[in-house]
């Protein structure tokens, strides 16, 4: 199962104020560059494009806080799907493309219901089920298996808002045929009004000959209500002194 680790840096800074409004479906693309030591000597580079599409089963209030937790903040139903191309820029290397779908449904009773299918040279199905602890704040324990690649993930993720400051955190045990290891990730955003926030990111990963650690800087810049801007940089650093740099940068409509 590939993984990409997201951060971001955007040098912008901004005091705008925007009209609280509605929106009910999200499309954005995201354009990628990878460079990857593959040995002492040689190092791979890569791109890759993802288009993205969410669309909400009600209108999504945005007045509520940031514009990038609008959803979070509601209580949104969503399902959202993803197509992502994959190009290295030597001809001896081939990389899959992915796609998928997901689907996170909220109850009215604050119960939530994760659904997710992807395609990355193999199938990976997972399901989660969690609750919002408070308004600002939700629990989901999910489990991931991979049939073809005889992988298993039992996770649990927390997501939350306090104040200006929005966070992130992951611990996985992972399953890989004879082999089993731990992922734990974090990331915290402070946001300086309801259109922009700048944060940190790092994760680290223990599973036989994969274990990685990586960090980063992201931001998220809403130009207007309903425009997005993303821009993100961040370093994974493998065993024998192998190091993987990740650079993307995306844009998102609301309607």
């Amino acid at each position: 199962m590939k993984k990409l680790a997201w951060a971001t840096i955007l040098a912008a800074t901004a005091s705008t104020s925007v009209f609280a409004g509605e929106y009910q479906s999200q499309v954005g693309l995201d354009l990628g560059q990878n460079e990857r030591d593959t040995s002492a000597t040689d190092t791979l580079r890569s791109k890759h494009a993802t288009l993205v599409g969410t669309f909400y089963t009600r209108k999504v209030d945005t007045s509520k806080g940031p514009l990038a937790e609008a959803a979070f903040l509601d209580k949104a139903t969503d399902f959202t799907a993803y197509y992502t191309r994959n190009d290295a820029d030597s001809d001896d290397v081939n990389l899959d493309d992915s796609y998928g779908m997901s689907g996170r449904i909220v109850n009215d009773d604050d119960w939530i219901l994760e659904l997710a299918y992807d395609y990355d040279d193999s199938a990976n199905v997972g399901i989660g089920i969690g609750k919002y602890i408070t308004d600002t704040l939700d629990i989901v324990f999910s489990y991931t298996g991979n049939k073809d690649d005889d992988e298993q993930t039992f996770a649990a993720k927390v997501h939350g808002l306090s104040g200006k400051f929005g966070y992130n955190a992951y611990f996985a045990f992972l399953e890989q045929e004879q082999y089993s290891g731990n992922k734990a990730a974090g990331d915290i955003t402070y946001y300086l009004n309801d259109n922009l926030g700048f944060g940190f990111q790092a994760n680290t990963e223990s599973l036989e000959e994969m274990n990685h650690t990586g960090y980063g800087l992201f931001a998220d810049w809403f130009v207007k209500e309903n425009i997005e801007l993303k821009l993100s940089a961040d370093r994974v650093d493998h065993e024998m002194e192998l190091t993987e740099y990740n650079l993307v940068l995306g844009a998102a409509m609301r309607f």
